[in-house]
């Protein structure tokens, strides 16, 4: 008996380890199905709708400050993605007067929609549009900014 209730919580403790384990690692395949490499990712939680992009690198969520401690403001964030009528683009940290656009693009490359002179934040109705994945780009004077969106119902 004792044997028993031994072996079932090391069972349980062995497979929770397991589940608790499969949510770090990420995996790699081929274009055939086989596994190329194993990641261990930290798992970071953000607790918002709006994602600052792009965030390649987890030091990126914290403040960046300068040599005189100003924080430096600029961003563009989009949301929601998926989308299934209109996207929000937020620009912040930029002047007012510098000239910015958005436009939306198939993976074709065929330019669907166009917004000129949008303001810091600006709603792009995009409900008319097929389900499927799209190019947005924001241009900010002479910066670009691209992201895959994705639109479904």
């Amino acid at each position: 008996m004792i044997k028993r209730y031994v072996l079932l919580v090391f069972s349980i403790m062995f497979f929770s380890g397991l589940l608790i384990a499969q949510k770090k690692v990420k995996f790699t395949y081929d274009q055939n199905g086989n596994r190329e490499s194993r990641i261990l990712l930290t798992v970071v939680q953000i607790n918002s709708e709006k994602v600052s992009f792009p965030v390649n690198d987890p030091e990126t969520l914290k403040e960046d400050k300068d040599e005189s401690n100003e924080l430096i403001d600029k961003y563009v964030r989009i949301y929601p993605n998926p989308l299934t009528t209109s996207l929000t683009v937020q620009i912040g940290g930029y002047d007012e007067d510098i000239k910015r656009s958005a436009s939306v693009f198939n993976l074709a490359g065929d330019k669907l929609k166009q917004e000129n002179n949008i303001s810091s934040e600006k709603l792009l109705e995009l409900g008319n549009l097929q389900d499927g994945i799209y190019i947005l780009r924001i241009t900010i004077g002479d910066e670009i900014f691209q992201y895959k969106i994705v639109k479904s119902n």
